[in-house]
């Protein structure tokens, strides 16, 4: 015989509502954990936006401050250069009447090859077609005024004709106005 239990068919809906309630309760709580995940990666990915455009700024404000010192770098160069020029120009070791006045002295069938201008002393390699032209190109060394010690310590013969070297000192015209 069966026992007939007439509450039976509310137990097992009972057990079938705890079962649903569960189940419903594990859907809303990963639903809710993949909305907060969501959230989080959209908050993630704005912040990273967010650093690469710093990063990027900083990295142009990095960019303008190496182009600056660079610029202040160059400025510095310029300043020297200017200052090394100006130093030049008062001393003026070479200046126009120096080389016009070597220009002058120099005969027909003379060229140079090389004009070495130091301090002081000038050096001049060349090639004459003959010793005359040489001989010449001392003579009018010797005549100008700013030159003294002229001096000839090599020539010799070759296809071209004559080559030979000068050296002279250029006199200065303030040491010499206050003897």
């Amino acid at each position: 015989m069966n026992k007939v239990n007439f509450f039976e068919p509310y137990l097992k809906r009972k057990y079938n509502k705890l079962m649903l309630y569960v189940i419903e309760s594990i859907v809303a709580i990963l639903l809710i954990i993949s909305l907060v995940n969501a959230w989080c990666i959209s908050t993630m990915e704005k912040e990273v936006v967010s650093v690469s455009h710093r990063m990027s700024s900083l990295q142009k404000n990095m960019n303008v401050q190496e182009n600056h010192r660079k610029l202040k770098q160059v400025n510095g160069i310029l300043r020297n250069l200017k200052n090394t020029e100006a130093l030049i120009r008062e001393k003026d070791i070479i200046n126009d009447c120096l080389i016009y006045a070597i220009c002058n002295c120099v005969p027909k069938n003379l060229c140079f090859q090389s004009i070495n201008i130091v301090p002081g002393k000038v050096k001049i390699q060349g090639i004459a077609k003959d010793t005359l032209s040489i001989a010449q190109f001392k003579y009018t060394l010797e005549e100008n005024v700013y030159f003294q010690d002229i001096f000839i310590p090599y020539i010799c013969e070759s296809q071209e004709g004559y080559t030979f070297t000068v050296m002279f000192d250029i006199k200065d015209v303030q040491k010499d106005a206050t003897k």
